[in-house]
């Protein structure tokens, strides 16, 4: 409580000079007002990072309810900082820093809602798709496949082409019926809040995040540097997949088929590299085998990657982060088991 009355007394006191003076053009009072707002910022973002955290890792109705109320305070902290940021007068300050980070507090995202209704079915319609893409199941007989570890196993291991079709449509056939009508709503629902801010939609917000006006043809142009060797890639991978799953399932003209590159989005294919290695029979490394045979587990890796990273003159994790991180999937409960780290906005927790 003391914080929210001390960020309702700073912000008036803005709002007054304004009123009195038009736009605040002293630049030494606008990183005055920063430093508050950045410790202001630390509690509300800390607080809904928490509240993230456990849901991620306990999937449960309180949990779900505790992480959408911590958002939408955070939102509401973000939006009277938008607001009140817009008293100074940004153009007059010499200082590039500044200016910049006075231009950053546009990106509110979710909190440019102004309709308070609306914002809180977006922000239970986020949580609500999470639920949803994190704990789909596809049905397999007498039992069920979870997407970590059963659903990623499988389609980077098997070679079985129907199986690996039966994965990676049973997949989205357990969570596209359910997502589809929400994801429409929550589309609607974001591009209003964007549009609130200025922006054309959500991708012209993503889009000023790298500060470059010449952002998509910057794109364009390196597409078009890196096209002629992805074509290359892509049909030597073609050809080999139709050799080995024969060219009935593989047509040497078309598109490869997604559930073949062992990956459920198909975005990394180094899980196919045995049906595709360039230079068939050479030796290569394979260090998985060897952290089996030697007994390796998850905790191992991390210990042994902190100590590289360590010998590299970096810092080692913290306490909090060996206590508090959840490195392997836990029994009986919900979780979100895709790899993440995690920035706490505390300045010491990590995960």
């Amino acid at each position: 409580m003391a914080r929210a009355s001390f960020l309702v007394v700073f912000f008036l006191v803005a709002l007054c000079n304004s009123r009195a003076q038009a736009l605040i053009t002293d630049e030494e009072q606008a990183r005055q007002w920063l430093d508050q707002y950045n410790s202001l910022a630390e509690h509300y973002y800390s607080l809904a990072e928490e509240a993230n955290w456990a849901y991620e890792t306990n999937i449960n109705p309180q949990n779900q309810q505790a992480q959408v109320q911590a958002s939408l305070n955070r939102d509401k902290f973000k939006k009277e900082a938008y607001d009140n940021s817009t008293q100074f007068d940004v153009n007059s300050f010499t200082n590039e820093t500044v200016k910049r980070l006075f231009n950053k507090m546009k990106n509110i995202g979710n909190a440019g809602l102004s309709d308070q209704t609306k914002l809180n079915r977006l922000t239970r319609l986020l949580a609500d798709m999470k639920q949803v893409y994190s704990t789909g199941k596809v049905p397999d007989g007498d039992r069920e496949l979870v997407f970590e570890p059963d659903l990623t196993n499988e389609l980077a291991n098997s070679r079985d082409y129907d199986r690996l079709q039966f994965i990676w449509k049973g997949w989205r056939d357990a969570v596209g019926p359910t997502l589809r009508d929400m994801y429409k709503e929550y589309v609607t629902l974001k591009n209003e809040a964007i549009g609130e801010l200025g922006y054309n939609d959500v991708g012209d917000y993503w889009r000023s995040w790298y500060e470059t006006p010449t952002f998509e043809d910057d794109l364009e142009a390196l597409w078009q540097e890196v096209r002629p060797m992805y074509l290359e890639l892509h049909a030597y991978v073609r050809r080999r997949l139709g050799e080995f799953y024969g060219k009935d399932k593989i047509d040497e003209n078309d598109p490869i088929p997604a559930h073949l590159l062992g990956n459920m989005w198909s975005q990394q294919w180094n899980n196919i590299y045995d049906l595709v290695e360039p230079f068939s029979g050479k030796q290569r490394i394979d260090v998985t085998s060897a952290m089996v045979n030697k007994g390796w587990d998850a905790l191992r890796m991390f210990n042994e990657s902190e100590q590289f990273f360590t010998s590299l003159g970096l810092i080692p994790m913290t306490p909090d982060f060996w206590r508090d991180s959840m490195i392997v999937r836990p029994e009986g409960r919900e979780v979100v088991c895709y790899a993440s780290a995690w920035d706490f906005y505390n300045r010491r927790d990590f995960r």
